[in-house]
């Protein structure tokens, strides 16, 4: 990675995207505003996310955040992932961000350098797992029981009472305590 000063535009839904400089060994990222870069959407944790600088520049740590975040379509977590210019970062489900050099920022709109990345950007990658076959008839486990037949009526005049044992079979029988 080159030595380019590099900015972060952050886009949130309905406004103006904001650029923020990249300048510092860490640069925390999160709701909270003791971060330096405060993103004030649900999506987004308290401290979501950090910038950490290294010899090769910048990485992107993610060390737990609720939502997530990914870099390229790609989750990160804690270990990171060296960032490079014109990154397309998701924070949450909602926060498109971009890092874009300064210089790029100083000749072109914030929105007209989003546009471009956003025309490159690869789709979503997609889940590594393979598809479940849908069975056409229910299997014999999955149909429901039979209902049990309904006990007879009590004969009238008779004893209708049910005691405990009855009804939990193999619980012990409780009486109430004796009026005084």
């Amino acid at each position: 990675m080159s030595d380019a000063p590099l900015s972060l535009v952050v886009c949130l839904p309905s406004e103006e995207p904001v650029v923020h400089s990249l300048q510092g060994d860490s640069i925390s990222l999160g709701r909270s505003p003791e971060n330096d870069i405060q993103v004030l959407i649900s999506e987004v944790s308290v401290r979501h996310a950090s910038f950490e600088k290294g010899e090769q520049g910048y990485r992107l740590v993610d060390p737990g955040s609720t939502n997530g975040t990914l870099v390229n379509g790609v989750r990160i977590g804690p270990e990171g992932v060296a960032l490079k210019a014109m990154d397309r970062i998701i924070l949450g489900t909602v926060v498109p961000s971009y890092v874009v050099p300064d210089s790029l920022l100083q000749a072109s709109d914030p929105k007209a350098v989003i546009a471009s990345i956003e025309a490159t950007a690869e789709p979503p990658a997609r889940p590594k797992t393979a598809p479940v076959p849908v069975a056409s008839a229910p299997s014999p486990a999955l149909r429901s029981p039979v209902p049990l037949k309904p006990a007879a009526p009590a004969a009238p005049g008779g004893n209708s009472t049910v005691r405990l044992d009855q009804v939990r079979p193999g619980a012990p029988a409780i009486r109430p305590a004796a009026a005084p």
